[in-house]
């Protein structure tokens, strides 16, 4: 099995009028790369298809009786195999960027991500996935027309599927930091959804003005309203990054943008969520069956100078009730359980359903 697989990733070499540049070798390389792999696929397919015959004539032999288990836990392994390969596929294509294949929930979808960051692109280059629990979220509950808020929008994982899911609806997509807007930016346009979703360069905070903003190299997702202390740097062997301002604005300011009705809310601002939810008061308050799914991360919002009691407690008065988004679905929390947990890439806040 070992020496097939050399076989199938054998890759040749360029004819030496064709050696220009590394980017040029690179490319060459992933187009082979990917040429050997749809080739597997279909292989693995026609395979499938066989077990399948297989499988057909088994039944009919048994009048009807059920295959053995192992049987049919053979038949799941390959259909597990088929999937994985057609998630995760990069390419580089070239000024620090890589394309990025994904299969979620039946929309193929191309993400151009940084090729030199450790956080996001490896996840998502090497699984064609990211935050799963969050994404069964929202593919079960957005509808066609809702209108959807991705603060901290990042390269647009979310805002993209927002626009799959909600074709009639609105979105709006926040991300401050410049070159990862831009990849934001060129992701709406990539998927088809610039009809539907509106990227927007600015911080959300408790007031409109600016913000200042200390960004990661190799990290961009961890930009944040906290310096990270140069010993953290200098462990990670991560060079210092220069702190950046930029325009920031209250999600109450967005509620005409999206004619007053905000029924999602992805926020994922790396410590500042009481900062974003103190400035969307209105929002909550308009919008009783609004739907807030936040990052919670305790050690960051101490980081940012935050007393985590005291921002469980602003949620308890915005009249928001806790609930964790694991992969068994939602499961309500009290606020003393809240306080309790550590990290979860997505806690749910809505109002309590009436007894």
């Amino acid at each position: 099995m070992r020496g097939e697989l050399f076989r199938w990733f054998r890759l040749p070499r360029l004819p030496a009028r064709q050696k220009k540049s590394p980017v040029d070798r690179l490319e060459h390389l992933a187009r082979h790369a990917a040429g050997i792999l749809t080739a597997r696929l279909d292989e693995i397919e026609r395979r499938l298809d066989r077990i399948e015959g297989r499988t057909s004539a088994r039944a009919t032999e048994l009048g009807g009786v059920a295959l053995e288990a192992d049987e049919y836990s053979q038949i799941i392994r390959r259909l597990e195999v088929l999937e994985r390969l057609s998630q995760g596929r990069g390419t580089y294509v070239g000024d620090n960027r890589v394309l990025a294949k994904c299969v979620i929930c039946g929309f193929v979808l191309g993400y151009l991500v940084e090729a030199d960051d450790l956080l996001l692109s490896p996840g998502l280059i090497l699984n064609g996935s990211h935050e799963d629990d969050l994404v069964r979220f929202f593919a079960s509950t957005v509808k066609e027309d809702s209108h959807c808020l991705d603060v901290g929008a990042n390269y647009g994982f979310f805002a993209c599927l927002f626009g799959k899911f909600a074709p009639r609806g609105k979105v709006v997509a926040i991300e401050p930091h410049a070159a990862v807007y831009e990849l934001l930016r060129d992701n709406v346009s990539l998927n088809d959804v610039a009809s539907v979703v509106t990227p927007l360069r600015a911080a959300v905070a408790d007031s409109a003005g600016q913000v200042q903003l200390f960004p990661r190299v190799g990290r961009s997702g961890n930009t944040s309203i906290t310096q990270i202390p140069d010993a953290a740097l200098e462990s990670l062997g991560e060079p210092k990054a220069a702190a950046f301002r930029v325009d920031s604005l209250r999600i109450d300011d967005l509620l005409p943008q999206l004619d007053d009705r905000i029924d999602f809310i992805k926020l994922d601002v790396e410590g500042a969520e009481p900062l974003a939810l103190r400035g969307a008061r209105q929002t909550i308050a308009a919008n009783p069956r609004l739907a807030i799914v936040m990052e919670w991360a305790p050690s960051q919002l101490r980081d940012a100078g935050f007393n985590v009691a005291e921002f469980v407690d602003e949620i308890r008065q915005a009249g928001l009730a806790p609930a964790d988004l694991g992969p068994s679905g939602v499961e309500e929390l009290s606020f003393d359980r809240l306080l309790g947990l550590d990290y979860r890439a997505g806690i749910l806040l809505r109002r309590p359903a009436r007894r």
